[in-house]
């Protein structure tokens, strides 16, 4: 299968479902690359937190401007208990977002006049905001701390293979330390053995040694902006059995012919078991054997024809 390079997210969904691999990142189906109100939150935060270690110190303005572009609170369609599902009901009158003019009401959110779009983005935002005031201003904040770099690229090559991505926040704690925080706005969290074995944190700390040599120590932080942290640390042997884990994986990427279909509870964050099912049988000879396509350079719909 084709791969452009290793991230720990691309890595963990071959992990979770070969089948899903290929039809995300080497056929690039369009709907799994599609954005959904829990990327849009996520990013709101991640944004407007970036944005204000580099200066742009008015949050809730950053946050808005996302919103604005973005609709985000369109996208929800959660059940109940499990979100704000759109459309929300307005309440514009007694809405401290909502600016009255002789010419209609403005949803400062929105940027628009309440009347030109459905729905309510008030509690998917100051869910948002609330999130982002807490990583900001609560007690022991790492902003406090000497900040090396928000939103920190990297891109190195390991042998054959490269790896890529963005750190969250990376701050000095004392002159033999850093600590590296990836922020999480979701429910879920992880315990400090499952943070130990994450494979972000594992990528991380390899890459960050090799960013920032000088450092003796590195902590590695799971920041969960509605919970509590997790801190793991890595010694040289761990990132050593990373570093070959992911030599490892490249291979087995690289060489795969038949991806495995694998099903679990996430199938319902993908196509489903069923659809993936019947994409795959597009792909069989007629001998019933698997056929890799020629990986596609943009997201184009799956062809009905299958091959010869």
């Amino acid at each position: 299968m084709k791969i452009e390079y290793l991230s720990a997210s691309r890595l963990q969904v071959f992990i979770d479902c070969g089948f899903r691999y290929f039809l995300q990142y080497h056929l690039k189906l369009p709907e799994l690359g599609a954005a959904t109100i829990s990327t849009h939150k996520g990013s709101a935060v991640h944004e407007s937190l970036d944005r204000y270690v580099k200066g742009e110190t008015d949050y809730t303005s950053t946050l808005k401007e996302y919103y604005t572009e973005h609709k985000v609170w369109e996208f929800d369609n959660r059940k109940p208990d499990r979100g704000f599902p759109h459309p929300q009901p307005k309440a514009c009158q007694t809405c401290p977002w909502a600016s009255h003019t002789a010419g209609g009401t403005i949803c400062t959110i929105a940027a628009r006049d309440v009347a030109s779009f459905g729905g309510c983005p008030r509690p998917n935002f100051e869910e948002d905001l609330k999130i982002t005031e807490h990583a900001l201003f609560r007690e022991n904040s790492p902003l406090k701390r000497k900040i090396i770099g928000a939103e920190v690229p990297f891109q190195e090559v390991f042998e054959n293979f490269k790896v890529q991505g963005f750190i969250d926040l990376v701050t000095e704690v004392d002159e033999e330390t850093l600590e590296v925080r990836d922020y999480k706005t979701g429910n879920f969290t992880k315990k400090t053995d499952e943070a130990w074995k994450d494979l972000q944190m594992r990528i991380y700390s390899l890459i960050i040694k090799k960013l920032y040599p000088k450092y003796k120590y590195v902590l590695m932080t799971l920041d969960y902006l509605k919970k509590s942290p997790i801190t793991v640390c890595f010694s040289a042997e761990d990132d050593e059995k990373t570093l070959q884990f992911l030599g490892r994986a490249y291979k087995e990427i690289v060489s795969a012919e038949n991806p495995e279909r694998k099903k679990s509870f996430k199938c319902t964050w993908c196509v489903g078991y069923e659809e993936c099912g019947k994409i795959r049988e597009r792909f069989l000879d007629k001998n019933g054997k698997f056929v890799m396509p020629p990986a596609t350079e943009k997201a184009v719909e799956i062809v009905e024809d299958a091959p010869e």
